[in-house]
């Protein structure tokens, strides 16, 4: 099997907005979660929807936080950074109906994985912290 790409909290993702960094933190946690049951032998695929599900409704509650700091922040950048949440669940919604479709395999586990492990990452660096700045000026904490 492929080696995964993996993502720890460390302190270069800290956007310095401590609502963010907290469900950034929790996140990562879930995509780890996420990531370990899909390399577990003998996991079932309901119990893989089950983490799916999981981490997608997490995502689902984590960007509507962010979405609700832009909009009462006023933050100019609102639309792109929204759009680029809407890319990922949809994304993930694309992959997951695959693997429904397919059963889970070694495609559809990679695709997950960059999706989860280089999209967060670089949404968080160049996206997110833009954000908490502006966020910041308006809504400080």
């Amino acid at each position: 099997m492929a080696e995964l790409k993996r993502i720890q909290w460390d302190p270069s993702l800290a956007t310095g907005y401590s609502i963010v960094d907290t469900q950034h933190q929790v996140f990562i946690q879930r995509i780890d979660s996420f990531l370990d049951k899909c390399t577990r032998e003998g996991v079932s695929a309901k119990e893989l929807d089950d983490a799916f599900s999981f981490l997608f409704e997490y995502a689902e509650t984590h960007f509507s936080t962010e979405e609700d700091l832009m909009r009462r922040a006023g933050y100019s950048g609102h639309e792109t950074h929204t759009q680029n949440h809407k890319y990922l669940l949809d994304q993930l919604n694309r992959v997951h109906d695959e693997w429904q479709d397919e059963g889970p395999g070694m495609n559809q586990l990679l695709q997950m994985n960059y999706l989860l492990v280089d999209w967060l990452r670089n949404h968080i660096m160049q996206m997110d912290k833009k954000m908490a700045q502006s966020v910041r000026e308006s809504l400080p904490e």
